[in-house]
């Protein structure tokens, strides 16, 4: 599920220096300082918006699905990014599994961006979740199309399960 929705780093855990267990602790501190701030200014998107990724970041998953639903409040459900992020979140929330909520916040990302590469990515898994094979082929040819030739990272995994899909 982490390699699915884009998070592979989450796979293996190595071992911490002290630095960056510091580092670690640090960043803890400034987050719940930003959590504090908001508190105090909550229509301050951009903060939101931190506090989320950061919150996702330290694997606080529950903590960032709460402040993406305040987001969602705040700025509506036209911000294709927003929801696209919303959505992996959930997914990771979720072992990976890219149902329910996760599939509408995708769903409505590409109405509103149908090229959001995020979106199809996810969502082509999501509907090869579902079984529906044609719609993620549908999603993910579509995404082949805007990366670049030379692309050697997500181009080749890509065509990997574009391949898988067309066998099944």
């Amino acid at each position: 599920g982490y390699w699915q929705v884009g998070s592979s780093h989450l796979l293996t855990e190595q071992p911490k220096t002290e630095v960056e267990s510091q580092q670690q602790t640090d960043m803890v501190k400034l987050v719940d300082k930003l959590a504090k701030r908001l508190e105090k200014q909550p229509d301050d998107i951009k903060g939101w918006r931190m506090l989320a990724r950061s919150y996702a970041f330290m694997e606080r998953y529950e903590d960032a699905v709460n402040v993406y639903d305040k987001l969602l409040v705040l700025v509506g459900n036209q911000d294709a990014e927003l929801l696209t992020d919303f959505a992996q979140i959930l997914a990771l929330q979720n072992e990976g599994e890219l149902a329910g909520k996760a599939t509408e916040l995708l769903k409505s990302a590409l109405k509103i961006d149908p090229n959001n590469q995020k979106g199809l990515w996810l969502s082509g898994f999501a509907a090869s979740e579902r079984g529906e094979l044609q719609l993620a082929l549908e999603h993910w040819q579509k995404l082949l199309t805007q990366l670049p030739a030379d692309d050697k990272q997500t181009r080749p995994m890509l065509e990997a399960y574009i391949g898988e899909a067309q066998q099944k």
